[in-house]
């Protein structure tokens, strides 16, 4: 495939912050799009981020070279643009940017092949692996309500997730979560006497609770009122490199050690059972902590998101050295999608659990769905079912059917 021009576009993402929007066409009039999203919380080590300004001028640098090319693969021209770069972080073209063009040049070539971005996805970086060995549709993971650095609450806990079961239609699915959102801000607002609540920046009910346990309490019993028990689990997403600070955690006005935080999540599944999954329950630096949650919640999936950063290298080690059973999966923290795919094989060889998530700024592109279909991820992380989320609720629910 030639590529004959690339244009960066200003856009906005779901927090109102800026992103970008890149375009490319191919010689024989294909086109292809992405946008990128953009995070809140983010390890340290992800890939670099520049500017609307930086990535427009980045952009018109390298059409020329890429004019000259004939690219007949994603993982070719994913290659050029680090020989284009040169750098480990991306910190010269600038990860998002070399997302956005490594996702529409997947875009062009699926276009031009008449095909849907997962199909070739899978075609490229997934046609070895056995038909049966990952599961057929993942389970969503939903945030229902909103902590730590993505509201303005007393939770230190980033996100309490509903997780659903992939059970019956795919809109059948997606209906559960919807009626369960809808459930769990009614019970809110019969407790703070408010008739519109505040979202956090995923979309997940923003309120003060009495401690960090109690929305995992309130959303188990919302799932046993709906009689979803046997449909749905629950996860969270502590975050808790956002308040972990010289060596201990501070959490509930005490400051902890990696022992006493593993303990306050045994303490969580005690009150809530179902819980079945725990990401990066210690900072990106702890990684015995996490060893240490490991073993005080046996069954449990530990999951690093800072501490991996869809890194393959990073994500094999700490899966060989029993330090998590789980990955989180973003395009945006590692810069291309032939990286993002190196990461989830990692994961996958090792018999790891791989779900492909959204970013706190979020934007109509549904690339992250295309990606769980095609790995066959065990589940995919979208946020709440409301506002530009609903787009990647619509785009699971079309390519799940």
């Amino acid at each position: 495939m030639r590529i004959i021009n690339a244009t960066v576009t200003k856009i906005f993402d779901s927090r109102g912050e800026p992103t970008i929007e890149i375009a490319l066409e191919a010689k024989d009039g294909t086109k292809g799009t992405a946008q990128v999203p953009s995070g809140k919380s983010r390890g340290t080590g992800e890939v670099s981020v520049v500017s609307f300004d930086r990535a427009a001028r980045t952009v018109r640098g390298i059409v020329p070279a890429m004019r000259r090319a004939n690219f007949s693969s994603p993982m070719i021209f994913d290659r050029f643009l680090r020989v284009q770069d040169g750098t480990r972080d991306l910190h010269r073209l600038g990860g998002n940017c070399a997302l956005g063009l490594s996702l529409a040049f997947a875009r062009a070539m699926a276009a031009e092949r008449k095909q849907e971005l997962w199909a070739l996805i899978e075609g490229f970086y997934f046609k070895e692996r056995p038909a049966a060995a990952r599961p057929a549709r993942p389970m969503i993971f939903s945030n229902i309500i909103n902590g730590g650095a993505h509201a303005a609450t007393n939770l230190a806990i980033q996100e309490y997730i509903a997780v659903a079961k992939p059970e019956g239609a795919s809109s059948e699915t997606v209906a559960r979560v919807i009626a369960l959102y809808r459930e769990v801000g009614n019970a809110l607002r019969r407790r703070t006497g408010l008739r519109r609540l505040p979202l956090g920046d995923e979309g997940g009910y923003a309120v003060d609770f009495k401690d960090n346990g109690a929305p995992l309490a309130l959303l188990a019993a919302s799932i046993k009122k709906l009689r979803f028990d046997k449909i749905f689990s629950l996860a969270i997403d502590a975050a808790a490199s956002e308040f972990y600070k010289n060596g201990k955690y501070n959490f509930e006005g005490k400051k902890l050690s990696s022992a006493a935080m593993a303990d306050v999540y045994a303490s969580f599944r005690r009150r809530a059972s179902s819980l079945m999954s725990v990401e990066d329950p210690c900072a990106e630096t702890d990684a015995k902590g996490f060893a240490l949650a490991r073993a005080r919640l046996p069954g449990v999936w530990i999951v690093g998101d800072d501490l991996t950063v869809t890194d393959a290298a990073r994500i094999g080690r700490f899966i060989e050295d029993g330090v998590i059973t789980g990955v989180i999966i973003k395009p945006n923290q590692i810069g291309t999608l032939s990286a993002t795919c190196d990461a989830i094989t990692a994961a996958q060889k090792r018999g790891a659990r791989v779900i492909v998530s959204h970013r706190s700024g979020e934007t109509g592109d549904n690339a992250i769905i295309h990606i769980a279909k095609a790995c066959s991820a065990d589940a995919v992380k979208i946020g709440a079912p409301a506002r530009e989320r609903l787009l990647k609720f619509n785009e699971y629910v079309r390519i799940f059917r």
